[in-house]
Order: structure tokens, then C-alpha cells, then sequence
């Protein structure tokens, strides 16, 4: 039961949205999934809620040529069925068990900092997307893991996502402690490769706990190395520890570190056996 008051109002375009934030200090509702939760808990108690479900300016998917433009308030669903956006972020929306969260979940309500793990934050980090948020009198365009770092005032408007070339391996994982959950864990991984050898890495990981946000490991693969899976599990352990990760009654950061470096794996033989499949 939501118990707080607060003000309301659902504007028509972002520019007023942002402005209505800046003013009163409030918070966005985009598709609800994680913030009506906190307002019935306690967790979120804003001055003042700013609906973004009227902004028609915040939909869409759209093509352009060597990357996809997504609109903030697209759900997981619409991602995750259309054709041009790429598999392992249309794979990422689909892990989400619950297909009335998808149905009302959204790309920018995903990437919104809380001590939830994320099932697209990862691949969107992995992908090298970028995010453009719109502010009262201006907007900004940055990537993805300065947006996530940063949380800058106004409004996430939409997120250009780069197409993975065919040099490129692509692959998530997660795990959840019960089935229809979120996860406690996720990760995404974007290989790019130069023939046998590892050309470059990007590994995005979602792993929850207080004040913790989706990140992009600083350190990655050595470019030129193998991809292994002993080479990579070797890697793991030497650039993901638990001074990374927070402990809370879901789990310990000993433990979200064990998942992260089991999930990369997994990721990692996950794209080993498309590109044997394709002959790679």
C-alpha cells in the first residue's frame, strides 16, 4: 500500500517533463515495475511524480544504418519482438520471466539506478550505446556507463545502440535464485574478434545491492589473447573481486563476484559455440 503523498502531473513532451523535475524536485514514472514498488515499500518517497506515459516523442524503434535509435518509454516486449533491434539485446528483454513486466517494463525504467539487478542495463554497457537526455533547456548525448555513473538531471529521451558487426560475438547470462525473479546477477559480453584471436572486449555486469549500479568492467580480455574457457575463467579471477560489489541479505559481494566471473564464462562459451556452429 502506498501510504506517501505526493504531487502529479503527465505532461505531453520531454522538455516539460524535465522542467517539472527540475522544479519540484520530483521523480519519472516511466513503465512503474521497479519505482510503484519502492512507493508501496517506502523505499521512494518523492515530492512529486512526473508520468511520462503521454510523451509519444519517448516511443519507437528506429533504424539508422549502422545503429538502432530506441525510444525511452519502448517496453521489453517491443524490443524484444522487433527485427532491426540487435539478438542479444532482443535475447536480454526476453530473459525477463514475466511477460506482464515486459509488457510494461521500459528501455529507459531499465536503466534507472536502483539496488535491482538489470537484465538490459548489461547489454546495452556490452553493446556500446550511447544515451541522449533531454533537459529542461538543453540535452546531452553520453554513453551509456558515464549515464549510469552520473545519473545527470532531466530526461533519458532515447538510447542509440551500435549493430555488432560480423567480427563481433555477442552473448548474456544471468542467474536467478527462483524462477520469475529478477535476476541477482547479469552480464553481457561483446567480443570482437580477429580471426582465432580476441581483438577486443566489452562486459557489461547488473549485479544488485545497495547502492550499486550496473558498470562496465574496467579491465577486460587482453587483446590478442585466446578466448578459452580457461583463458577466460584464468582472467576472471584476476580482475573481478568482491571489493566490486556490495553485500546484502540477497547476497554477499564473495558471492556476486562468484556469480559475475561464472556468468562471463558462460557468456564466453555461448559465443564459442555460435562461431563453431557458423563455422567462425
Amino acid at each position: 500500500m502506498i501510504t506517501s503523498s505526493y504531487g502529479f502531473a503527465a505532461p505531453r513532451t520531454a522538455r516539460e517533463a524535465a522542467a517539472l523535475l527540475a522544479r519540484h524536485g520530483g521523480m519519472a514514472l516511466a513503465g512503474g515495475q521497479t519505482l510503484v514498488a519502492e512507493l508501496a515499500t517506502g523505499e521512494a518517497a518523492p515530492p512529486f511524480l512526473v508520468d511520462l506515459g503521454r510523451i509519444e516523442s519517448l516511443r519507437g524503434i528506429e533504424p539508422r544504418g549502422g545503429s538502432v535509435r530506441i525510444g525511452a518509454m519502448t517496453t521489453l516486449a517491443e524490443l524484444a519482438a522487433h527485427r532491426a533491434v540487435p539478438p542479444v539485446l532482443a535475447t536480454a528483454a526476453r530473459n525477463v520471466p514475466d511477460p506482464l513486466v515486459r509488457n510494461r517494463a521500459t528501455v529507459g525504467g531499465s536503466l534507472r539506478p536502483s539496488g535491482r539487478a538489470s537484465d538490459l542495463a548489461p547489454a546495452l554497457l556490452a553493446l556500446g550505446a550511447t544515451v541522449h537526455v533531454t533537459g529542461a533547456d538543453s540535452a546531452v548525448t553520453l554513453p551509456a556507463e558515464e549515464y549510469l555513473a552520473r545519473s545527470p538531471a532531466g530526461v533519458l529521451s532515447a538510447v542509440d545502440v551500435p549493430v555488432p558487426g560480423p567480427a563481433d560475438g555477442c552473448a548474456v547470462a544471468r542467474f536467478a535464485d527462483r524462477p520469475a525473479r529478477p535476476p541477482l546477477c547479469a552480464v553481457a559480453v561483446r567480443a570482437t574478434f580477429a580471426g582465432d584471436r580476441l581483438g577486443a572486449c566489452r562486459i557489461g555486469v547488473s549485479a544488485g545491492g545497495p547502492a550499486q549500479r550496473p558498470t562496465l568492467l574496467e579491465r577486460s580480455l587482453e587483446r590478442g589473447g585466446d578466448a578459452s574457457p580457461d583463458t577466460v575463467r584464468g582472467r576472471c579471477a584476476e580482475f573481478v573481486s568482491a571489493a566490486g560489489f556490495a553485500t546484502d541479505g540477497a547476497a554477499s559481494a564473495d558471492y556476486r563476484a562468484h556469480l559475475v566471473r561464472t556468468l562471463v564464462v558462460r557468456a564466453f562459451d555461448r559465443i564459442a559455440a555460435r562461431r563453431v556452429r557458423d563455422g567462425g
